[in-house]
C-alpha cells in the first residue's frame, strides 16, 4: 500500500521505524493489533505513522478519553507542592496568548468532553462557545454548559460557516490522517482573518509520541509551517517553549491561499528522528534485561501513562507488577491492565524493584523529589 505524506502529499516509500512485536500502544495505553510503522518525509520534515484499521469507528466508539467524570484530567506538571492539570493549563495559556475579543464566537474542534472550552467560558462569560467532535459520546458533558444548537457531531452545520472568530483545538491534529479535509472544515467555519489556535505534541521533546499507534502525525516546525501556509493561514506563530513537549500554533485565515514554501535543510531533523527510532528499537531489550537481572518477586511501575504502559506491555512476566504508581489524584483507585494505580505514599512495603515510566527528559528530576521512592534502596530502572 502506497503511503503519502499527510502534509505535502509526497510519496513515503520506506519506513524509518518498524516496531518489534505484533502489537502497538494507543495514546490511552491500550494494546492495538498491528505494526505502527513510522515514515519521514524528506520534502517537508513530517513524521507519519501508518494509520490504524477502522480509524473512524475507533474515534467514534472506542476512544474514550477521560470520560469517567467531568473532573477527570491529566497531570501536566508538578511545581513544588502544586499539581497543575492539563485542562486548566490549556485554558490559562489560551487566555493569555489569544486575548479573546469581546463577545467572540469560539469553537473547540475535536472537543471531547469540552473541558478546556468550559474553563474558558467560565473565565470569560462574554464568549459564545461551540463544540464539535466525531463522536456522540461527549454530548452529556456538553449539555452541562452549552445549548444544543451550539453543539455538533460528525459534520458542522452550514449555519456555522464563516461565523467563528476563533477555532481552538487541543491534541487533535496528531490523530487525523485527512488533514486536507480537516483544515478545509476549519477554514470554512472561520470568519475572514479568524484565528486557528491549536496544541499538538512535539515528538522531539517527548519521544513517546513517536510510537503512539493512534498518533498518525508527528509534526515538526517545518511541516507545521508547510501545512499552515498551504491551507491559507498567515501571521503564523509556532511556540515551542510555553508548553512542555508541545507546539502551540496559531494563524489567521486569509482569502488568498499560497502554496509556496522556501526549501529547508532537513538533515539534522532526519538524524534526530533516526536517533529516536533507534532508541525505541532498543528499549524493549533494556526492559527485559532489567527484568532478568532484578529477579524481583514483586515490582511497581511509576507512571500510569504511556511510558508505564509501554514497560508493562514489554515484560516477560507482567504478573509480577503489583501496582502502578502515579501522582495524578484522578487515577488513584483505578486500574491499568487490571493492576491497581496508587499514589506514591501508598507504595507497598514488599515492592523490591521499580520501573520508571516517565519522559526520560524529566524522569530523574521528578524521582529525585520523591524520597518515598529513592529511600527504598531497591533497583530502579529509567527508560
Amino acid at each position: 500500500m502506497s503511503i503519502h505524506c499527510n502534509v505535502c502529499n509526497t510519496n513515503l516509500p520506506t519506513p524509518l521505524y518498524c516496531p518489534p512485536g505484533e502489537h502497538s500502544l494507543s495514546s490511552l495505553g491500550e494494546l492495538i493489533n498491528g505494526y505502527a510503522q513510522v515514515y519521514f518525509c524528506d520534502k517537508c520534515g513530517h513524521l507519519q505513522t501508518q494509520e490504524i484499521q477502522n480509524i473512524d469507528e475507533y474515534y467514534d466508539k472506542q476512544y474514550k478519553i477521560l470520560i469517567d467524570s467531568a473532573d477527570d484530567d491529566q497531570l501536566y506538571k508538578i511545581e513544588g507542592d502544586q499539581k497543575v492539570y492539563r485542562y486548566d493549563f490549556q485554558a490559562e495559556t489560551a487566555l493569555d496568548k489569544l486575548q479573546f475579543s469581546e463577545h467572540a464566537n469560539i469553537l473547540e474542534f475535536g472537543a471531547a468532553k469540552g473541558a478546556t472550552l468550559k474553563r474558558l467560558l467560565k473565565k470569560r462569560n462574554d464568549l459564545v462557545g461551540y463544540a464539535f467532535d466525531v463522536s456522540q459520546m461527549y454530548i452529556p458533558f456538553w449539555d452541562e454548559f452549552l445549548p444544543r444548537e451550539q453543539q455538533a457531531t460528525y459534520v458542522a452545520p452550514k449555519s456555522w460557516a464563516n461565523s467563528m472568530d476563533y477555532v481552538v483545538s487541543f491534541y487533535v491534529l496528531e490523530h487525523v490522517s485527512s488533514l486536507a479535509e480537516i483544515m478545509g472544515n476549519i477554514r470554512e467555519v472561520l470568519k475572514d482573518n479568524g484565528t486557528f489556535y491549536f496544541i499538538i505534541p512535539n515528538t522531539y521533546e517527548n519521544i513517546a509520541d513517536f510510537v503512539v499507534a493512534d498518533h498518525v502525525n508527528h509534526f515538526s516546525a517545518q511541516s507545521l509551517m508547510t501545512m499552515m501556509t498551504s491551507f491559507g493561514f498567515a501571521d503564523i506563530a509556532i511556540d515551542t517553549t510555553s508548553h512542555d513537549s508541545a507546539f502551540i500554533v496559531s494563524g489567521n485565515k486569509r482569502t488568498n491561499i499560497s502554496t509556496s514554501n522556501s526549501p529547508v535543510d532537513l538533515k539534522k531533523l532526519k538524524k534526530d528522528a533516526k536517533d529516536i527510532a533507534t532508541y525505541w528499537q532498543n528499549i524493549a531489550d533494556k526492559i527485559k534485561s532489567f527484568e532478568a537481572t532484578a529477579e524481583s518477586k514483586r515490582v511497581a511501575i511509576y507512571g500510569a501513562g504511556f511510558y508505564g504502559s509501554f514497560i508493562y506491555s514489554h515484560l516477560n512476566t507482567p504478573s509480577k507488577v503489583g501496582c502502578f504508581i502515579d501522582q495524578n489524584v484522578h487515577l488513584s483507585g483505578k486500574e491499568q491492565f487490571g493492576v491497581p494505580i496508587m499514589s506514591p505514599s501508598d507504595l507497598p512495603a514488599d515492592i523490591d524493584a521499580i520501573y520508571i515510566g516517565l519522559n526520560p527528559k524529566y524522569a530523574k528530576s521528578i524521582i529525585a523529589n520523591l524520597p518515598i521512592v529513592t529511600d527504598r534502596n531497591i533497583p530502579i530502572m529509567y527508560l
